[in-house]
This record gives structure tokens, C-alpha cells and sequence, in this order.
């Protein structure tokens, strides 16, 4: 985990022997995601939108969305989707029946998968998130719920870009649900360095 002045960061992933520069994402090719809102809240789709917008403002990072697809998640652990590598990022929901990772008291799950790139390097090249049908309907009934959801969204899609947990209670990545609804300083912190990758 890297301290800053105002908060932390973690990566998931790190370069084969290049310390602590993170696997990201190419910065010059955008993000291609899609959403497949069956069992999800109502507003499941601007929903996802909304959280894109924010992890790309975070991150400098571009997104382009491929509209609907009936695409079910499969995913190997919690970070690790099992998805072609050529596919664009699955936004999607679920249950503990389909995705054994969603039970108990996780709300969503998210990774990428990282593909080998120039001069023995990787980069992401394709990823998932998957929430919990339940509990977003739970949220959804909520009167405040909303900023809640959109905070798991945007949780699991920092691990999307690459980042993981923190112990930080004051970053959106800690592993549990504080409270917060938006980004941390070192979640902002740790989102620019993976949008300043190297192009591929």
C-alpha cells in the first residue's frame, strides 16, 4: 500500500520486475464496457453510466459504451472474470446461485484480466463487475439508497482499473463499507497513476 500526504492506494497487479509500477490500462484506446441490466435496480443503467462517468474523470481514462447484451458473468475469484479477452468490460447482476462470490455480505465483485503486452509488459485488456441482485433491490427501496449503489459501482470498478483494497478508512477502497459515497484522496491518487500508463 502507497501513503500519500492525504490518503493510500494499493494495486493489484504490479509490472514483472518493475517495482511499483502498476498494470494498467492503454490510456490511448478507450475502455469498451457493456451492460446487462436483467435483475438489476430500475435506473441500473444510468446507474453504471453515472459510475463510468466519475472512475473517468478519476482516472483521465476514456470509456465507450457498447450498449445491452444478455452476456452472463463467470468469474474464477473475486478479481479474476472469465471473460474473452477481445470482450468489453461486463457490468451485470446477479446471485449467490449464479456467482458464488456474491454470498454473504458482498454487495459486488469486480476485476480485469491482464494480457501480455510489448517489452515483456501487461496491460488490462478486459474486466467485470458484478453486483448483487438483492442487494441492490434492497438499496433501491431505500429513500437514501442511491448514493450507496453508486458507490459500490464505483468501488468495483476501481478494481476494474486496477486497484485494491486499502485499510484506509477514509478511501472508497476500503474492503468495507463505511459509509463513504465518493472517492478518497488516495482512490484519486492511485486512479490518476493508473491513467498516466505507458501506451501500448
Amino acid at each position: 500500500m502507497t501513503a500519500t500526504s492525504s490518503g493510500s492506494y494499493a494495486f493489484l497487479q504490479h509490472q514483472p520486475g518493475a517495482g511499483d509500477d502498476p498494470v494498467a490500462w492503454d490510456p490511448c484506446r478507450p475502455i469498451h464496457y457493456t451492460i446487462n441490466p436483467a435483475g438489476g435496480p430500475a435506473d441500473g443503467t444510468s446507474l453504471a453510466q453515472e459510475a463510468i462517468t466519475r472512475v473517468a474523470a478519476a482516472s483521465g481514462l476514456s470509456f465507450h459504451y457498447d450498449g445491452q447484451t444478455r452476456a452472463r458473468p463467470h468469474w474464477d475469484s473475486p478479481v479474476l472474470p472469465v471473460i474473452g479477452t477481445r470482450k468489453p468490460v461486463l457490468i451485470s447482476w446477479a446471485t449467490p446461485d449464479e456467482v458464488p462470490q456474491l454470498g454473504g455480505d458482498v454487495a459486488g465483485i469486480g476485476g480485469g484480466v491482464a494480457v501480455s503486452a510489448d517489452g515483456g509488459l501487461a496491460r488490462y485488456a478486459t474486466g467485470g463487475v458484478t453486483l448483487d441482485r438483492d442487494a441492490f433491490a434492497s438499496m433501491a427501496a431505500q429513500p437514501e439508497g442511491a448514493p450507496e449503489e453508486l458507490a459500490i459501482v464505483m468501488h468495483e470498478l476501481g478494481h476494474v482499473l486496477g486497484l485494491a483494497h486499502v485499510s484506509d478508512p477514509a478511501e472508497l477502497m476500503n474492503s468495507q463499507n463505511l459509509g463513504l459515497v465518493d472517492f478518497g484522496p488516495g482512490d484519486r491518487a492511485g486512479l490518476a497513476k493508473l491513467g498516466s500508463g505507458r501506451c501500448f
